[in-house]
């Protein structure tokens, strides 16, 4: 479970599972179906986890020295890194293999719509209209997510 990958105790995996099924029970109408009802449940779970952390972290800072805050801040920073490539790997499972690896081809290894275009066997007018498809595919799949107080 996405709880475990962010150390809790078993204890606080229950506090945050039970978030995660309210948070979900108040989105569920919007759930329109674009990505896996798995990755939604998933990009729900990761910020569920995030947010519980920070108000764990919260409710201690008043009692740690300035140095300690700055730590929490750092990991509160690791943290948000860890749950956005949570969020992006969840994202990227909505493309078709296609859109992925064009996604992949683009901007990890930079590469030009012509070699896109050889890569991927199409014409080269066609690489931005696919990229553009798979960009609106992950945008919607990111902003679905409830987040915060459970205002969703």
């Amino acid at each position: 479970m996405v709880s475990r990958r962010f150390g809790l105790s078993r204890e606080e995996c229950e506090d945050v599972l039970q978030e995660v099924q309210v948070a979900f029970l108040a989105a569920a109408l919007r759930f329109r179906g674009e990505c896996t009802l798995h990755s939604y449940l998933m990009q729900i779970a990761c910020h569920k986890c995030t947010d519980y952390l920070r108000r764990r972290e919260r409710s201690g800072a008043h009692s740690h020295a300035s140095g300690q805050r700055q730590a929490a801040a750092r990991n509160d920073d690791a943290l948000e890194i860890a749950v956005n490539k949570a969020a992006l790997a969840e994202a990227m499972s909505c493309l078709t293999p296609r859109e992925r690896r064009l996604v992949e081809l683009f901007y990890t290894e930079a590469r030009s719509y012509r070699e896109i275009a050889a890569e991927l066997g199409i014409a080269i007018g066609a690489v931005g209209g696919l990229k553009a498809a798979a960009l609106l595919k992950l945008r919607k799949a990111l902003e679905v997510v409830p987040r915060g107080d459970g205002n969703a």
